[in-house]
């Protein structure tokens, strides 16, 4: 009888010593796990930066073709930069006036 009795608190001890290193292990791998998920949420918000930087960039490069385009063709439209050389562009007022 005394051996049971002697015995009981070391297995209550191991049992209880096993409990709690299952439950570090467990801890553990959830820690593991949620670092994981942070690493793939921190490299997505990069990734998300990255592109939200590319979008920025060719809209300002769309933009800025745009309005060459656009000033370009007006320009050649009106004939305001095909001038010859020596004659005035706008010629409102002078005898040029009456040939247009």
């Amino acid at each position: 009888m005394s051996d049971i009795r002697s015995g009981a608190p070391g297995r209550l001890q191991a049992a209880t010593a096993f409990l709690a290193g299952a439950a570090f292990f467990t801890a553990g791998l959830a820690a593991t796990f949620f670092a994981a998920a942070g690493a793939a949420v921190l490299l997505a918000g990069l990734a998300n930066g990255l592109a939200g930087a590319l979008g920025a960039t060719l809209t300002a490069v769309f933009t800025a073709t745009l309005t060459a385009g656009l000033l370009a063709g007006f320009f050649a439209a009106s004939g305001f930069l095909s001038a010859p050389v020596g004659r005035p562009v706008l010629s409102v007022g002078t005898a040029d006036s009456a040939a247009l």
